[in-house]
């Protein structure tokens, strides 16, 4: 295919099954569209791709590629202005594992109280929250994403859930 080794393109096709959603979910979280964040998805893998046909030894796979969406939800920042409003619907329609009434209330007024707080604090705090929290990446990970050392991001972590602490400790239920 157009030079390019099966064996690179199979790798290429289990990355994006492995990586495409979680991917979409950090990029919907900052652009809170699901149509840009879709395109801004598709513009990492593309470069990635880009990256991985020319023969470059790429160390930290995961790593780069959300070093790249990020990059390119700067430049969608710098495009437009973003909302920073959240919608739940969407957001919540991921979240529900169990069909109980209750249950359902619980987990959005669980997520909204939790989304509303993180618009407080600073948006590197929000950015480290989600990235180890709910991307589930490790402290390596992140380290290389966001171009820190490993305790750098402890501290930003440890600093991040402070500072969440401190404003869901301060809200009314």
């Amino acid at each position: 295919m157009n030079g390019v080794p099966e064996k690179l393109h199979q790798h290429f096709t289990t990355l994006y099954d492995t990586h495409a959603q979680a991917l979409l979910t950090f990029t919907y979280y900052r652009l809170h569209n699901r149509a840009l964040a879709e395109d801004v998805v598709a513009d990492a893998f593309c470069k990635f791709w880009q990256r991985l046909a020319s023969g470059v030894e790429i160390t930290y796979e995961r790593a780069l590629l959300y070093t790249i969406t990020r990059g390119l939800i700067i430049d969608q920042y710098r495009k437009q202005a973003v909302s920073q409003s959240v919608p739940l619907e969407e957001e919540m329609n991921a979240l529900v594992v169990d069909n109980t009434v209750v249950e359902i209330l619980d987990a959005r007024y669980a997520y909204a109280r939790v989304a509303k707080a993180l618009q407080g604090v600073k948006q590197e705090y929000a950015d480290i929250l989600v990235l180890h929290y709910l991307q589930e990446l490790s402290i390596l990970e992140i380290a290389h994403i966001l171009e820190l050392s490993e305790n750098n991001v402890r501290v930003r972590i440890h600093r991040a859930l402070a500072a969440l602490r401190k404003i869901l400790d301060h809200e009314q239920p």
